[in-house]
């Protein structure tokens, strides 16, 4: 049975549950606000939009990717791809079912993948309702980073969702992401289209 004390809430259990399920911390990729993959370290206990960073950032979930390592996401809720396209992400956060993935997983390389994520009902980062989550991982249970999109800002990572019309870039993969939309489907979900390639003739406008 639990005993409630005045150190204990709801948060600490759940970051303590995890890590009995075999989960690490929930971390972040700090570049000291010089970019969103660039030069950094990792920050332990750094996203606070998960359950496995601190208790006092409590967000009533584990990321896409810790769920999809204690199987309670299966391959089939998960996308893959290798080619452009855009893909409808389902909240992993909602319970209805989906006709679709939960989340995207795309090889950056031998040893870190991206993990791409929709979440509704964000208590502590309510721009995440029409937003993208951002992560690196690898295939272990190695603590995950979340990268965040908007490094500058005040609120630091709680606002670091890629919001919609902006675009993430990755130049080494030559990966560029775009959030689109959210949509009203059962569950909420949304699109983002997925952009591969050096795109040679997309040069940057010269003034005349």
């Amino acid at each position: 049975a639990w005993v409630k004390n005045a150190f204990s809430n709801a948060g600490a259990i759940a970051h303590e549950i995890g890590h009995n399920l075999g989960l690490n911390h929930a971390n972040l990729w700090n570049t000291s606000g010089l970019g969103i993959i660039g030069p950094g370290k990792e920050l332990e206990y750094g996203d606070s939009s998960d359950s496995m960073s601190l208790s006092t950032g409590y967000s009533r979930h584990f990321n896409a990717r810790s769920k999809h390592l204690l199987n309670w996401l299966a391959d089939s809720e998960v996308a893959f791809p290798t080619t452009s396209g855009v893909h409808r992400i389902y909240a992993h956060d909602v319970t209805n079912a989906a006709s679709g993935p939960r989340a995207v997983r795309i090889t950056r390389d031998s040893r870190t993948n991206y993990w791409f994520e929709f979440r509704n009902g964000h208590t502590n980062a309510p721009i995440s309702s029409a937003s993208l989550g951002i992560r690196w991982a690898d295939n272990t249970n190695r603590a995950t980073l979340f990268l965040d999109t908007t490094p500058n800002s005040g609120p630091g990572a709680r606002d670091g969702f890629l919001r919609p019309g902006r675009t993430f870039s990755d130049p080494f993969l030559q990966l560029h992401v775009t959030t689109l939309a959210r949509t009203n489907t059962t569950p909420p979900a949304l699109d983002v289209d997925f952009q591969f390639g050096p795109f040679p003739n997309n040069r940057p406008p010269t003034a005349t």
